[in-house]
């Protein structure tokens, strides 16, 4: 009975149609690109695209800062029929009795607003480290402060440190080349490029009329804040992929050899199946030498 009822399949199809709106922010969470400097514009994306299923356009509006809208006040929020909740779930619920009726359209309200008090509650909104990030971001750049810059300096002072000659850059200079990307015009290849971290390697090249780099300080930091990781799903993938190496079948397998093959199977280089893979001319020559030495090693041993 459970399964022909009208009122489950409502519930079904509104599961179907509210399901891609977390997927698009989830996707973006597991990126394997730089995605720090665009996390809490992404957070707030989904917090916002939440609201306008179940809150009126005028109460969203009326706020400066979205996370200040009282969705939980019934008054607020759209009429049973204005839901957003896809054409397909509205005709069935339109369907049922009114009990049904009652009943379905309330959990759909009590599932919005969890939702929105899970988000409230968990996501780091408030962070100043989320807000000085999107320093990074190019497309940000007039409005960006050299304050941002400043945090992250103090946070992590080896950005400003030369790893070859072991001193400390000038934190003027970095700030003349913060002043002075904010007025120059990016070459479309620039402005065209999806990553953000090839986008600050491109600049970290640009040369000004007498040969001089323009911006390798300010690319050199804004690196350093993009190699910082937007979620765990990094950490988490290469965690399964050590558990899928070291099997229950191969539990003796050491370090070395653990470390070489996840290694091998992370090169960016190495594309398509194994047997495709086409080791390089040092590498032979790594086997040859390793290969003569380990018979060397057996014939000495008899």
């Amino acid at each position: 009975m459970a399964l022909t009822s009208q009122q489950t399949k409502a519930f079904c199809l509104f599961v179907v149609n509210v399901i891609p709106l977390f997927d698009e922010a989830n996707i973006k969470l597991q990126a394997e690109y730089p995605l720090v400097h665009k996390l809490r514009r992404v957070l707030l994306a989904l917090f916002r695209n939440l609201l306008i299923k179940f809150v009126k356009p005028a109460h969203i509006n009326a706020v400066s800062n979205i996370l200040d809208v009282d969705f939980r006040d019934v008054e607020s929020q759209r009429s049973d029929t204005e839901l957003v909740i896809g054409t397909e779930t509205q005709e069935v619920a339109s369907g049922l009795n009114i009990d049904e009726s009652r009943a379905f359209y309330a959990s759909v309200r009590a599932y919005f607003v969890k939702g929105c008090d899970y988000i409230l509650l968990k996501f780091p909104f408030d962070q100043e480290f989320l807000k000085h990030a999107e320093v990074a971001d190019i497309s940000l750049k007039e409005s960006a402060v050299f304050a941002s810059l400043k945090y992250f300096i103090q946070k992590f002072p080896v950005l400003l440190e030369n790893h070859e000659t072991g001193l400390k850059i000038p934190g003027d200079k970095l700030q003349e080349q913060f002043a002075t990307y904010q007025v120059t015009a990016l070459s479309a290849d620039v402005c065209n490029t999806f990553r953000a971290d090839e986008q600050w390697h491109k600049i970290g090249l640009l040369k000004d009329e007498c040969g001089y780099l323009c911006f390798d300080i300010l690319a050199k930091v804004m690196l350093g804040i993009l190699s910082i990781p937007h979620s765990n799903a990094s950490c988490e993938r290469m965690f399964s992929l050590v558990n899928k190496n070291k099997s229950q079948s191969r539990s003796s397998m050491n370090d070395k050899t653990l470390c070489s093959l996840i290694t091998t199977k992370v090169d960016a280089n190495n594309t398509g199946a194994c047997y495709q893979q086409k080791p390089t001319d040092k590498l032979l020559l790594k086997a040859k030498r390793a290969t003569v030495e380990s018979l060397a090693t057996a014939a000495a041993k008899k």
